[in-house]
């Protein structure tokens, strides 16, 4: 809404297709439906994304962006393994600073 407002017209959100398929689950997903253009990008091992995508008229992009998902990376930082190479560096130091994502 933010940035809709800032820029008058919808942004454009990127997700993999296994976001997609958690759609429902999302808070004010209908309103994320409606206030911004989602990309849809393919992401190994979840091939019906593809089919919701039409279903709801959203683009569908065949290249996978990469083989990590968000769910990953958190689950990397949360065991204190090294993200080195797998988000850009001001994001790996800001993750290890705050300690983020690290079981309490």
């Amino acid at each position: 809404r933010h940035f809709r407002e800032q820029w008058g017209e919808k942004p454009r959100v990127i997700v993999g297709g296994d976001s997609l398929l958690e759609l429902p689950g999302w808070r004010e997903s209908q309103a994320l439906l409606r206030e911004a253009r989602l990309l849809v990008f393919a992401r190994p091992g979840f091939e019906k994304a593809r089919e919701k995508a039409r279903k709801l008229r959203l683009p569908y992009h065949d290249e996978a962006l990469s083989y990590l998902s968000s769910s990953m990376l958190r689950e990397l930082a949360r065991r204190r393994l090294s993200l080195r190479w797998q988000v850009p560096e001001a994001v790996r130091r800001s993750i290890d600073e705050q300690k983020l994502y690290r079981a309490s």
